[in-house]
């Protein structure tokens, strides 16, 4: 620190907070690998020090505009995955196969990837994600071609690096990855589940409530989806369309 401190001109604090982040990633990576014993950096925090963005639910329209931008890309398993289950990034960067229960369609959340050090998920609990068929579908053909104990994997075979896939989900469709989250919990909603029920964070709760409860309210009366399975509002929204059938590796 102190030598980031004595630049001149003075490097900004986020700068500043950026590059430790960056050193520290780095040396959790050499770990990793092998290359060195521990991290002297395991136990530093570093403050952010610029507001992060509020994420917010999509509407139909642009979740088929995210959706189509993603295609026939390495994100879009991830994307898919993520919208329909509500995953968080670092729990589909940490998901393996033994965690799939292709049979009941159920998806064991036990870890996460926090940057590139492997924990138990957000709050320390694990928990159970149901899977809608076309999903669970496509995660059995999936399971079938992938060589790799990951669900995805990174190039190397090796787990997939978080900000690696926001940043090229941000890149080609210049939305936030966390978007997808609050889409799903959206989705619960307007299905009619209580907002006590939705396994969301109090934060994503809110940012659904503010902005799509008026929608969930007015749709209830006599659209056909009111009453109905995450499951099959999901399958509603997205049509016909399939999940990706290319193997969703960084490439």
């Amino acid at each position: 620190m102190t030598v980031l401190q004595s630049q001149q001109p003075p490097l900004h604090l986020t700068t500043q907070s950026h590059i430790l982040r960056v050193l520290k990633m780095a040396l959790t990576y050499g770990v990793r690998r092998g290359w060195l014993p521990r991290n002297p950096m395991a136990g530093e925090r570093f403050t952010r020090t610029t507001p992060v963005k509020a994420a917010r639910a999509l509407t139909e329209v642009q979740v088929q505009q995210v959706l189509a931008a993603v295609a026939g890309t390495w994100v879009e398993g991830p994307t898919r995955l993520a919208l329909y289950t509500g995953m968080r990034r670092g729990e589909v960067c940490a998901l393996r196969w033994q965690d799939v229960d292709l049979r009941h369609r159920v998806i064991q959340v036990r870890a996460s990837v926090d940057r590139l050090e492997l924990k138990g998920p957000k709050g320390g609990r694990e928990r159970a994600v149901p899977v809608d068929r076309k999903t669970a579908e496509w995660l059995r053909r999936l399971s079938q071609r992938s060589p790799s104990d990951w669900v995805f994997p990174a190039e190397d075979g090796t787990q997939l690096y978080p900000d690696s896939l926001t940043n090229a989900f941000s890149r080609i469709t210049k939305r936030h990855f966390h978007d997808l989250r609050h889409t799903h919990a959206s989705w619960l909603l307007r299905d009619g589940v209580s907002l006590v029920e939705v396994s969301v964070s109090t934060e994503t709760q809110l940012n659904v409530r503010s902005t799509t409860l008026r929608k969930t309210r007015s749709r209830s009366r006599g659209n056909s989806l009111s009453g109905a399975t995450p499951s099959a509002s999901c399958e509603a929204i997205m049509g016909d369309s399939s999940p990706p059938e290319s193997d969703s590796r960084l490439s």
